[in-house]
């Protein structure tokens, strides 16, 4: 992958995003896609209702939404966001990081 060359002379000039005083900066910024995601559960009855067609192995209830959380934090803080999500859901299903296989 290919990588264009900073002037890491000029990165202290850049403009800050969300406050005059601030310091995120289109140079220290992750990108706008980070830490997105999206799940679509639903029964077979609904997707058939929306014109949708299940997969055929996923026909057998094999997922179970136990519980959902969203974080925002100060723009500084935005790489800890992932993990007090993380530990905001888990609290809310009653589980433990050693409780899931992947993440």
């Amino acid at each position: 992958m290919h990588r264009p060359a900073v002037d890491l002379d000029r990165m202290g000039e850049l403009r800050t995003a969300f406050q005059a005083d601030g310091t995120v900066t289109a140079g220290n910024a992750s990108n706008v896609g980070d830490g997105a995601a999206i799940l679509v559960l639903a029964t077979e009855q609904r997707a058939l209702g929306l014109g949708l067609e299940p997969r055929a192995e996923s026909r057998e209830p094999r997922a179970v939404l136990r519980a959902q959380a969203s974080v925002a934090q100060e723009p500084e803080w935005f790489t800890t966001a992932p993990e007090a999500a993380i530990r905001a859901v888990l609290d809310r299903a009653g589980l433990d990081s050693a409780d899931i296989d992947l993440f």
